[in-house]
């Protein structure tokens, strides 16, 4: 039973320990295209054998209408996009052939039949988070209090933290004021979108003091989210996507997401279900028989029967030694 105490000091750093993480039987070729879980939901989809190595590029969060260089600049025989917007867009910046694609994770919760659990109470918070190229900075000891005064029905409050911050620590003030602390853990482990369902689904609200890709999984499940709390800001250290220093651009898209959740909410208009609606499953995106074809095509191009099968063996005896030292 889901009991709201959160998870001890030692189970949250070893969820996020890159050598502790479980990965599956193929290469990760492109890691936008595996990690979260996405390459492991992808083959599922399409009916792809898992030890193939995907020779596609996707989108892996919410990003809106933006293209980044690195979806631009790869080798990748096709591009994956979850949004009208961002097809179009990028469309206009590349010829490399690109699909829209029902948002892995909404598809992964439909089919396997995840649903907010019946005695869902309280909120989760997803503050905003770092990433290893990019630092995050907000008032932590500000945020835990303003937690701490969201209205009496939407307690208790939890935090969800990204693998980058509970590395760094950031675990620890929320631990020490009375705020339990989950993650989703690393993001190269293929259990990451089991793990991260398995935390939401048992809370009724989500917030954040950001917009991110949590309001668009919380939202489409059923959780109502509020955007509250101590502003972020980010610093960009080494991601090439962007300018270095402190990061300020901000799309159109992410203004009016801003808007439209900004302060608390405890229930989810129709207007927020159909924003959130649009940016995860566009119209006429690929059925698993064309994501099938499109894999197969690029495999039979460019990939190697041969040492995917050697490399699927290795893991596979990899994966049962992991399993014996759980």
């Amino acid at each position: 039973m889901f009991d709201y105490k959160g998870m001890s000091e030692k189970d949250l750093v070893n969820c996020c320990n890159s050598k502790k993480i479980q990965k599956g039987l193929a290469k990760f070729k492109y890691g936008v295209c595996e990690n979260y879980s996405i390459g492991r939901i992808y083959r599922e989809y399409a009916d792809f054998p898992v030890w193939k190595t995907l020779y596609t590029y996707s989108e892996h969060g919410i990003e809106f209408d933006i293209v980044y260089p690195h979806e631009i600049n790869n080798d990748a025989e096709a591009m994956f996009v979850f949004s009208e917007d961002k097809y179009e867009n990028y469309k206009k910046v590349s010829d490399k052939p690109c699909y829209k694609v029902i948002h892995p994770f909404v598809w992964y919760r439909r089919k396997h039949n995840i649903n907010q659990d019946a005695d869902a109470k309280g909120t989760i918070a997803f503050p905003a988070h770092a990433t290893p190229d990019c630092l995050c900075s907000f008032e932590v000891n500000k945020y835990i209090e303003q937690l701490k005064a969201l209205p009496q029905e939407m307690h208790p409050v939890c935090v969800c933290l990204f693998m980058t911050d509970v590395l760094n620590g950031l675990y620890k003030p929320f631990i020490e004021n009375g705020i339990s602390v989950y993650t989703a853990g690393n993001a190269s482990d293929i259990r990451f979108v089991d793990r991260y369902y398995d935390i939401i689904r048992h809370f009724k609200y989500t917030t954040s003091n950001m917009v991110g890709s949590y309001l668009f999984f919380g939202i489409e499940l059923g959780l109502s989210f509020s955007l509250y709390g101590a502003p972020a800001t980010y610093f960009n250290v080494s991601d090439p996507n962007f300018e270095k220093g402190k990061m300020t651009d901000v799309s159109e898209k992410e203004r009016a997401a801003s808007k439209l959740f900004e302060g608390i909410h405890q229930n989810i208009s129709e207007e927020q279900k159909q924003f959130v609606l649009k940016s995860v499953v566009p119209n006429d995106y690929l059925t698993s028989h064309e994501m099938h074809e499109i894999f197969y095509k690029a495999y039979k191009k460019r990939g190697n029967i041969w040492k995917d099968l050697f490399r699927a063996v290795k893991n596979t005896i990899k994966n049962i030694k992991f399993q014996e030292n759980i």
